[in-house]
């Protein structure tokens, strides 16, 4: 991997992200495993790129070569644009993936009633966010799935609280919230919905069941980042995410990003 872009654009392999971006790292860790040579551009130093994305629709994370961009959570797509074989593995199905949500509003509950304001207001070292900010990220992320059900249009606004939330009781009061919402909608319709209605994201026309998977992947991994976290501020969380809840998830290899480690 090279950070400055001292090729032919043409001929080399583009990989534009953002620190602290959890699809972003997954992307990188494609990348590098498929044996790609790459040149990563964070879009916070090269707002160029960043407009670059936007004027097509895109945002990060995402690979380009030449005149072809790929969003980068289609890695099926990355895949193809580099000429490697792959296959996806096998989504988990609905019923599993509702149960690994559950493990994460259980862990990140507990967490935050462990965490006193101090740590809250902690940021981390991957990117300007405060754990109140990414807990308030793990509560609203899978609102946005229980949106597109409906709405058929992915809104990825929905993936944060629409105002701040500071205090251990409020961001609780969030994730129970959201629980409460998808055990409604489970209840209601996703009990036997096959999820295989095609959809309008961010990364393409993708099925409900790609896009819970997405919610789900992604509640997880920054419930692993919050407990990790947590850790390096002297609190041993009472519960974590087990090997088996992770398992069957496509989960990055690592917990966080902060710079080119990946």
């Amino acid at each position: 991997m090279t950070n400055v872009a001292t090729r032919d654009e043409t001929k080399v392999v583009q990989a534009f992200w953002i620190p602290g971006c959890t699809s972003c790292l997954r992307m990188k860790e494609f990348l590098k495993k498929a044996g790609q040579p790459f040149t990563a551009i964070n879009v916070e130093e090269h707002p160029e790129a960043q407009e670059r994305l936007l004027g097509l629709g895109l945002s990060v994370p995402a690979v380009s070569l030449g005149d072809r961009i790929i969003p980068g959570l289609d890695l099926v797509g990355i895949a193809e644009l580099i000429g490697f074989d792959y296959t996806p593995p096998t989504i988990l199905p609905p019923e599993e993936l509702a149960h690994r949500y559950r493990a994460v509003t259980d862990t990140v509950c507990s967490t935050l009633l462990e965490m006193s304001e101090d740590h809250l207001q902690w940021h981390t070292p991957d990117r300007d966010r405060s754990l109140a900010e990414l807990s308030g990220h793990i509560g609203s992320i899978m609102r946005a799935f229980l949106a597109v059900y409906d709405a058929e249009e992915y809104d990825h606004d929905l993936e944060v609280p629409p105002v701040p939330l500071s205090t251990a009781t409020e961001l609780v009061a969030l994730m129970e919230e959201t629980q409460g919402l998808f055990d409604e909608w489970w209840r209601r319709f996703g009990f036997d919905d096959r999820l295989d209605r095609q959809v309008q994201t961010y990364w393409g026309v993708r099925s409900l069941h790609e896009v819970l998977e997405r919610g789900v992947w992604q509640a997880v991994q920054h419930t692993r980042q919050l407990t990790y976290f947590v850790e390096l501020q002297g609190v041993v969380p009472s519960r974590r995410l087990t090997l088996d809840e992770l398992a069957g998830l496509p989960l990055p290899e690592g917990i966080h990003s902060g710079g080119e480690d990946v």
